[in-house]
């Protein structure tokens, strides 16, 4: 028998075991979306929107990394299914080689990082880069020639020394020297490195691919070709030598090169243009072209045959003169016959059109007006010039010239704001490069003015420039950086003005897919996009 007799309320509502396998069967079970209709829909968003979408769950943060995703967005945005801005042939970074493959296999694009792409060409239109300075300082005052090889940063300084060197530099490893003296006077006269040139062309199947050709071109007019391993710094060597067989203004000194093995191209001071065979280690001067109505600063750019021209072809943009004392920009293409056992490398054609011409024929209102629109943009001087042979790129100087001044010393005169143009080279493809001579395009070449950039203050001139893949990089005196996106019309300050001496610095700018090298005021600044 009880002793207490029960409350006539109900009794409470038993608790349900929940076991743990229970829960995760139930959580299963609910319906959710395919990952292929969630990654259909993430192609809808732009690439703000995945970013956002990251931070919704695990699942769609995995999702919104799908690479057909920013494969899609970044041929949108960029169009090409490449990083631009590589110059020359980049050996791969882990020591494997490769062999090409044949004309009939397709390269798939799956391996490839496509949101690191488009992060990196949107830092490039942005201007947000990582800065790193290399320990190599310079004298002040003196021009440092700078080159992207792969992985490695290659600088040479033009001061005058009894062993001009070529310094190697690549990240994690210490510098390395390459001697790059004269073989004339026996060692002990002063001699400088005037310019540097990679060469262009990928190595063949039965070589390295680890491997680089160099050019250097010292004040005596000698050059020097240098084979650059990327995995052994220690490894490089000397191919070859030239030695011209009595100095001149043709071989001294030269100012640009380009070099397409076998083929290397030179530009004296002068403007003596001279061609040569480089294929075995007795280098061959083939032929020398000279202008007397041409002055720097100039560029060159050379690239290889095609399917078009079947020959070599050299685009060269320069200053010409403008009645009465003006300048603007002129651009010549030479094409040069493939050197063969029965046909030395040779010029076999030649068209040249400048932005100041008076057209053939009657001039219409039209002509007459796009003559007066140029005659306009004439400058007194131009601070630099670059090509890569598709967009020419033309910088003011803000001084007046130097005529103007010894005509008139004791007037007052003003100076002229620094304008940037930006110029396309239009060249029709022959219609045959095999007759001699080949028949020219019905079309004529012809620089059409596309727009001025805008950049730097109107008083501060541009100390250098640098122009490939429809991307230019300029250095101002005062030290500040921009970057033109000539495809998308866009630009962006890289760095702002840090030089307080802007009339005496003497700097150069240079970039690849993902890095820009600035060596101004003897200091050598490396800015990376890829972060």
């Amino acid at each position: 028998m009880l002793k207490h007799t029960l409350s006539p309320a109900p009794e409470p509502q038993r608790k349900r075991i929940r076991l743990l396998d229970q829960a995760d069967k139930h959580v299963a079970e609910k319906p959710t979306l395919s990952d292929e209709l969630i990654v259909y829909i993430f192609s809808y968003l732009s690439a703000q929107e995945l970013c956002v979408a990251q931070s919704a769950s695990r699942d769609w943060a995995r999702l919104t990394l799908d690479n057909h995703l920013w494969k899609s967005l970044y041929m949108q945005e960029y169009g090409l299914r490449r990083l631009r801005g590589a110059s020359g042939f980049i050996a791969r970074t882990d020591g494997r080689q490769t062999r090409g493959l044949p004309g009939r296999a397709k390269i798939e694009d799956c391996h490839k990082q496509w949101k690191w792409m488009f992060q990196t060409s949107t830092n490039w239109r942005k201007g947000r880069c990582s800065v790193d300075i290399i320990p190599e300082t310079f004298e002040e005052n003196t021009a440092v020639h700078t080159l992207l090889v792969g992985p490695l940063i290659v600088t040479a300084s033009s001061q005058a020394s009894t062993d001009p060197r070529i310094m190697l530099h690549n990240a994690g490893e210490p510098t390395h020297f390459i001697s790059s003296c004269s073989r004339q006077g026996g060692g002990q006269a002063e001699h400088s490195i005037t310019t540097l040139a990679l060469d262009q062309s990928p190595p063949l199947p039965t070589h390295s691919y680890n491997r680089s050709r160099v050019a250097s071109f010292l004040s005596t007019g000698e050059f020097t070709v240098f084979s650059i391993n990327h995995a052994d710094l220690a490894a490089s060597s000397r191919l070859l030598t030239y030695v011209p067989a009595n100095s001149s203004t043709r071989t001294s000194p030269i100012v640009r090169a380009a070099y397409h093995h076998p083929v290397l191209v030179t530009l004296s001071q002068t403007f003596s243009l001279s061609i040569y065979d480089v294929s075995s280690e007795n280098v061959s001067h083939t032929q020398t072209l000279t202008s007397f109505t041409s002055f720097p600063p100039s560029s060159i750019v050379l690239s290889a045959p095609n399917a078009h021209t079947n020959a070599y072809k050299c685009v060269l943009t320069y200053s010409t003169p403008v009645y009465p004392k003006h300048y603007s920009i002129g651009a010549t293409e030479l094409l040069f016959s493939i050197p063969s056992a029965v046909d030395s490398l040779r010029v076999i054609s030649t068209r040249t059109t400048k932005t100041v011409d008076t057209p053939q024929g009657w001039i219409d209102e039209k002509k007459l007006r796009l003559m007066r629109d140029q005659w306009n943009r004439k400058v007194e001087g131009l601070s630099a010039c670059e090509t890569d042979g598709k967009w020419v790129v033309m910088a003011s100087t803000p001084f007046p010239s130097r005529s103007e001044a010894i005509d008139s010393p004791e007037q007052p005169y003003h100076r002229q704001t620094v304008s940037l143009q930006l110029y396309r080279l239009s060249l029709p493809p022959m219609t045959t490069a095999l007759q001699s001579p080949p028949r020219a395009s019905p079309s004529p070449p012809k620089l059409t003015f596309i727009r001025t950039l805008e950049g730097p203050p109107p008083n501060v001139a541009i100390g250098s420039l640098y122009l490939a893949d429809g991307r230019c990089v300029g250095l101002s005196r005062d030290g500040t950086i921009w970057v033109w996106d000539l495809e998308a019309a866009t630009d962006a300050q890289v760095a702002g003005p840090h030089l307080v001496n802007a009339s005496s610095m003497i700097g150069q700018v240079t970039f690849d897919d993902r890095r820009l090298v600035c060596t101004s005021d003897g200091v050598i600044t490396v800015r990376r996009f890829d972060i």
